[in-house]
């Protein structure tokens, strides 16, 4: 077998320091960059924050122009569709208020000349009825029978 050679403590801890030293290194140099990155992240910040960011909204506003006033030109169209004109709706007032007395005056009219129809009727049957009470007055009497053909001969005569 190989001579094993043991190391010493002070070789140990010789390694152990070298390394820690190199390790220390390392770290302040990834300090000193973790620094740098910083300060340029908070550099870049502070210039964001400075930074004037205003977008040009001209186009913008002359596109939402240009829609609501298409919107308003679309909204007085169909206004002016659904708006009835004046003289149609005096037409249409006059035809409803025509068409209304026409109904009265017919249904008057025709209750007047069932009253007349009645009326005449029974002027008729009063009539009839005077007619043959004379009729018989005149059959049955001589006198009254002389005194028609007396009153007959001198209308005719006049």
């Amino acid at each position: 077998m190989a001579n094993k050679r043991r190391i010493s403590n002070e070789e140990i801890g010789k390694i152990l320091f070298e390394k820690v030293a190199d390790h220390c290194e390392q770290m302040n140099k990834n300090e000193k960059k973790l620094d740098k990155i910083t300060q340029q992240i908070n550099q870049q910040l502070v210039e964001v924050k400075n930074l004037n960011f205003r977008p040009d909204l001209k186009p913008i506003q002359l596109t939402f122009g240009q829609f609501s006033d298409e919107i308003e030109k679309s909204v007085k169209s169909v206004q002016k569709t659904l708006k009835t004109p004046n003289y149609l709706l005096y037409s249409m007032l006059s035809l409803i208020f025509t068409s209304i007395i026409s109904v009265f005056l017919t249904v008057y009219s025709i209750n007047k000349m069932i009253e007349t129809s009645v009326q005449l009727n029974e002027e008729k049957q009063n009539n009839q009825e005077l007619k043959i009470y004379f009729e018989t007055f005149l059959n049955e009497s001589e006198t009254g029978k002389k005194a028609f053909e007396n009153w007959k001969s001198n209308k005719e005569t006049h």
